[in-house]
């Protein structure tokens, strides 16, 4: 761990990226000092996010910050684009990942993240794509499953989708998950980046967040503290577990 390397920033006129070193002290903590020679640029909101994350440990003295803890969640930190937050189920504490939009933190689990895969003969530009695709093509509606595949626009896809000609919401309701399952499936599957980078969440809970979406997502936003306890969901996370359920079955397949 020691003599690694993380590019954090912050400055008084914005943000700049600083080359920062760990380092071990005789208490087992982590100091670091900043690169005097690093140039300052152009940085991203992940960026911050992970200087965040290490600030708020930095704060916190009842943790041991060294040794094979700090090095795991340095890791993840790098690999997942931050640390996992915590979920309450019924008194007990997971650790948790949280998502909404492809640009947010997490967005690759998005449904709306370009991730092009092939799948029933047909090419697609993400999973939300496919899945509306689908949702189209079930109820007969080819030409509206015709549109779907014409347009990358996410926001499009979802409003044609929608209004699917012949849609019978229990028929949805039963197949819907099997989809997105075989969405995820074909995202991940054939992308080894994206694969890895689910497989890196561990087991940790996968928590869509928008607070007008109570089936897909939690039914709370990215930003409200009350999807920290699932008691306080008001929605079934449809995305979310069926992403963990991918996941486990990535993890137990062999790569060919």
């Amino acid at each position: 761990m020691e003599g690694d390397t993380l590019y954090a920033y912050r400055s008084w006129t914005g943000f700049c990226i600083y080359k920062i070193d760990f380092k071990a002290d005789n208490n087992h903590l982590v100091t670091v000092n900043r690169d005097p020679e690093q140039n300052e640029s152009a940085s991203t909101a992940e960026d911050a996010e992970r200087l965040d994350h290490l600030l708020n440990w930095w704060t916190q003295p009842s943790y041991d910050y060294y040794g094979e803890w700090l090095s795991e969640t340095y890791n993840a930190l790098k690999k997942a684009g931050k640390a996992p937050d915590k979920l309450t189920i019924s008194g007990q504490e997971f650790d948790a990942y949280y998502f909404h939009k492809p640009e947010e933190p997490n967005g690759f689990l998005s449904n709306r993240y370009p991730s092009p895969f092939d799948l029933d003969g047909q090419h697609f530009s993400s999973a939300g794509q496919y899945i509306m695709y689908k949702k189209c093509m079930i109820f007969g509606d080819q030409a509206s499953a015709k549109a779907v595949l014409e347009t990358e626009d996410t926001a499009r896809q979802q409003a044609i989708g929608r209004h699917a000609s012949g849609y019978i919401g229990s028929v949805w309701t039963g197949m819907r998950q099997t989809v997105a399952f075989r969405a995820f499936m074909a995202k991940f599957g054939q992308n080894q980046e994206l694969k890895q980078q689910l497989l890196d969440t561990g087991d940790a809970y996968l928590v869509a967040c928008a607070g007008s979406d109570r089936i897909w997502a939690c039914g709370l936003g990215l930003n409200d503290d009350k999807r920290f306890d699932a008691a306080n969901w008001k929605g079934d996370n449809i995305l979310g577990f069926t992403l963990m359920e991918v996941r486990n079955t990535l993890r137990d397949t062999p790569d060919k």
